[in-house]
């Protein structure tokens, strides 16, 4: 039912995004989508952690997340150019309701589906809520920035044919930067990946404040998804204990990403 929810929401904080044409309405309806992207995100990053094998689920879906969004960021000038940004938005809502039809077809997500023992690594819930609270001012920093990252390149005179090569690169750069995580060895542990990581997006947010050009913005926008996708990985991968443990550590990540989308 929740995921149904947060469809509904992406459905029709799309649909009054179409047919907004003053700054409220559009703020409201951008807030009723992002409530709904939030519920549905934390959902699914839920019931990756409660599959059999969590760390291949996550790295296809980064893979197959990453290059249709590359592509549709490719593109989506072209479209833009040919239907308009009201039909893009109407287009997104059509997909939700695709995807909340075949819903049906799902296995119910309160079954414990797959789960052969709820015994495993204790939850040590102090530090996991340090853990969440930095999760969701790294996923705060990293989603403001990168839904500004068209405007600053538009602020800068970058051509819309080149920004839309910068977010596409960028996206698939995710790629490799999963990849990257999931060979690291384990008895690297996550420090300093992390550390690594958050002083990449540092430095990415930083080349965004100068005055930047073409190159400068694709450098940026690439190293920004890399970093992301190295410590999204990174915490999936070492989340510790049994799927039941992570799946029970991740629920309050629903909330997090939620407020998130949100902001």
């Amino acid at each position: 039912y929740l995921v149904g929810l947060g469809l509904a929401l992406i459905c029709i904080g799309n649909i009054t995004t179409a047919f907004a044409h003053d700054y409220l309405p559009l703020l409201l309806s951008r807030v009723v989508a992002g409530s709904g992207e939030g519920i549905a995100v934390g959902l699914s990053f839920a019931a990756l952690g409660r599959a059999e094998n969590p760390d291949r689920m996550f790295a296809i879906y980064l893979v197959i997340g990453a290059v249709i969004s590359s592509l549709l960021l490719l593109v989506l000038p072209d479209l833009q150019d040919a239907f308009g940004a009201a039909a893009v938005f109407e287009g997104n809502a059509v997909l939700c309701a695709l995807v909340a039809i075949s819903l049906r077809w799902f296995a119910d997500g309160r079954l414990p589906a797959g789960f052969t023992s709820t015994h495993g690594v204790p939850i040590h819930w102090r530090l996991a809520s340090g853990g969440l609270v930095g999760a969701f001012l790294y996923f705060l920093a990293q989603g403001e920035t990168w839904s500004y990252v068209e405007r600053i390149g538009q602020v800068h005179h970058v051509a819309t044919s080149q920004i839309a090569w910068a977010l596409a690169a960028a996206n698939l750069s995710g790629v490799a930067g999963a990849a990257l995580a999931g060979v690291l060895p384990r008895h690297w542990g996550r420090i300093w990946p992390l550390l690594v990581s958050g002083c990449i997006s540092v430095v990415s947010f930083q080349m965004l404040i100068v005055n930047i050009s073409a190159l400068g913005l694709s450098v940026a926008a690439v190293a920004m998804t890399f970093a992301w996708s190295v410590v999204a990985k990174t915490n999936r991968r070492w989340g510790g204990g049994s799927s039941t443990n992570l799946s029970r550590a991740l629920k309050p990540c629903e909330l997090t990403m939620w407020a998130s989308s949100m902001m």
